[in-house]
């Protein structure tokens, strides 16, 4: 009996430690290398827009809400008509939760950390609904665009209000304050 189990086929021999080893190595360096490039376009786009001043960021003390203040996505703002070209610089191009509410003078947008932005009227040039920005797609018209001006350069911004009935006062209300009428 002894002898007939030597003759049976054997498993696989154990896998080589040193070549499991450096194929893992070899992955975290890829994974490393990846990690590294997206830093340095991120970093590359920055500079690029470095020369863009702080946005304004308080609600001026006289001014009005003229909406409640609505749960929204702030999308993030892109260069005014290139919905990929997404701005690096003031914490404007990352995706959050926010509130965003319409002023008698201005749109503001805050978040439960530090992130406020204060869109005056002399600033803001446009107020549209789109799919998407920024990446950021959802079904057509869902997402409000908000075009305003940053020291020279021509900005788009969008936001995805939760509540359909919201998505529509605020739609509303930032139209007049744009276009200076009552719809």
């Amino acid at each position: 009996m002894t002898t007939l189990l030597h003759l049976e086929p054997h498993s696989a021999p154990v896998t080589h430690v040193t070549s499991r080893i450096i194929f893992t190595l070899a992955v975290i360096a890829i994974i490393g290398l990846a990690i590294w490039g997206m830093r340095r376009a991120w970093l590359g786009k920055a500079k690029k827009f470095s020369h863009l001043p702080a946005p304004e960021s308080a609600v001026p003390a006289n001014s009005i809400a003229v909406t409640d203040a609505f749960e929204s996505r702030f999308a993030g703002s892109t260069v005014s008509g290139q919905w990929l070209n997404r701005i690096t610089v003031h914490a404007l191009g990352t995706p959050r939760g926010v509130v965003a509410s319409v002023n008698s003078d201005g749109i503001f947008i805050k978040d439960d950390a530090d992130f406020s932005l204060w869109l005056p009227k002399a600033d803001l040039t446009a107020v549209r609904t789109g799919r998407g920005i920024a990446g950021d797609v959802v079904e057509p018209q869902g997402m409000v665009i908000l075009t305003w001006t940053l020291g020279d350069q021509s900005i788009d911004t969008g936001l995805r209000i939760n509540r359909n009935s919201d998505h529509e006062e605020f739609l509303k209300s930032a139209r007049e304050l744009v276009n200076g009428v009552s719809a």
